[in-house]
């Protein structure tokens, strides 16, 4: 037949059997390093944004661009170097992440916005949403999924919603004695009293009007 094809599980069945049959293991013109065997896992619904392949094994995201992947070979090959990617080897755990990622944020109605060059330590992935940063240690953060699940609560953690949200300085919370970033909230009653958007949130000191600052 001119242009006839069969997958496997097809040509198990028997199908089209009045013909033989030639067997191709891998595509022409593709090299033995990109070509991807069955038995690696597969990011379904991703595209590489280098060579427009399916991704397989390892996947490459970038943690600055909304919506930009690439797959192990175009990754070694150098493709767009200029941004630090981070690597997703599980497509199942990338999906229920992002998902919940996405709930949260529509839960309490954040933005999805990425926090560009902070990791969260509790998954390794990027920050969506909302940040969280420990006001213990020098540099912890967690996203607003692994804050859910409530890892690293030992120590008290600052809300940040947007990238650049200013830390008002010599200013502490309250409530959780963390800094303040982003919008302070005054208690226009008290002598010295703030707090942070999130403690603000959870209704600490209602009792007394708060100032927006």
């Amino acid at each position: 037949c001119p242009d006839y094809d069969l997958c496997e599980r097809c040509k198990s069945m028997r199908c089209h059997s009045e013909h033989p049959l030639t067997a191709i293991h891998r595509p022409r013109g593709i090299s033995a390093l990109s070509y991807k065997r069955k038995e690696e896992v597969l990011h379904p619904r991703v595209r590489c944004n280098g060579c427009s392949g399916p991704v397989y094994g390892t996947r490459y995201k970038c943690t600055v661009c909304p919506d930009y992947d690439l797959c192990e070979h175009c990754k070694s090959k150098g493709t767009h170097r200029i941004h630090r990617m981070t690597e997703i080897s599980s497509p199942q755990r990338n999906t229920s992440m992002g998902l919940l990622h996405r709930v949260t944020g529509l839960m309490k109605g954040e933005e999805n916005i990425l926090h560009t060059n902070v990791f969260c330590d509790g998954c390794k992935g990027p920050v969506i949403g909302t940040r969280y940063k420990c006001t213990v240690c020098p540099n912890y953060d967690l996203c607003n999924c692994c804050k859910r699940m409530e890892r690293h609560e030992e120590h008290p953690m600052t809300a940040i919603k947007r990238p650049g949200d200013l830390c008002h300085v010599g200013v502490h919370c309250d409530a959780c004695r963390g800094n303040v970033y982003g919008t302070r909230f005054k208690c226009t009653e008290c002598f010295d009293y703030d707090l942070c958007w999130e403690c603000h949130g959870k209704g600490f000191h209602s009792e007394h009007r708060m100032r927006i600052i």
